[in-house]
């Protein structure tokens, strides 16, 4: 069994309020989940608490590979997690940053760096800077550094941000993959990326946000 992720009644927030609680969800291998709600609902503060970068106020994560809890350290090399808050290096070629994003997970074969930029339709500008690259470009990388270590559970912040409808169509088709091998979180409120899960966490009114739809 892959890894799994199971929340505990989560629940954070900062000053004296909350912005969600009592958050309680297992993922397995082969589920999707998508996180929806307003605007300040918490919706990238949970995904940063399930990357493990943020400690929840109540509650917990825990990721599992079958009955065992997995330290944070081991955790980390197997998540994939695309955000707008993630920066790429603008002074280094799309193939530089993407073989760097590989040498820190372990993986350091060309082949496979240049097998994920002809995926995310890079190919043609592998040493081009990327600097020079629209918004819609520098996304597409960031999905390239993100998968091609090949984590077991990926986190998408707005996955589609800057995408123009090519860019979408390869996004839903990784995400599909993605779902078949291991577990993927989505935050969004676009109607054609909530379908792309099976369970729907709805943020809002501190209320117990979990159902399946």
């Amino acid at each position: 069994m892959r890894t799994r992720l199971l929340l505990d009644n989560v629940g954070h927030g900062y000053g004296r309020g909350f912005l969600f609680r009592n958050l309680s969800v297992e993922l397995r291998p082969g589920s999707a989940a998508v996180i929806a709600g307003a605007n300040g609902t918490g919706k990238t503060t949970l995904l940063r608490i399930l990357a493990g970068l943020l400690t929840p106020r109540e509650g917990s994560v825990m990721y599992y590979r079958d009955t065992d809890p997995l330290p944070l350290a081991v955790v980390r090399p197997r998540l994939g997690f695309v955000t707008p808050d993630i920066n790429l290096y603008p002074e280094l070629t799309a193939r530089e940053n993407l073989s760097l994003a590989c040498a820190l997970r372990g993986v350091r074969t060309t082949a496979d760096v240049d097998s994920w930029l002809g995926r995310l339709g890079l190919d043609g500008v592998e040493n081009d800077l990327v600097g020079s690259f629209s918004l819609g470009m520098r996304q597409r990388l960031k999905y390239a550094c993100s998968l091609a270590y090949r984590p077991e559970v990926l986190i998408l912040d707005e996955p589609c941000s800057h995408l123009d409808e090519e860019g979408r169509r390869i996004v839903a088709e990784l995400v599909l993959r993605q779902r078949e091998e291991g577990v993927v979180v989505i935050a969004t409120n676009d109607p054609r990326e909530v379908q792309w899960g099976e369970l729907l966490i709805h943020l809002g009114s501190c209320s117990h946000p979990a159902e399946g739809y």
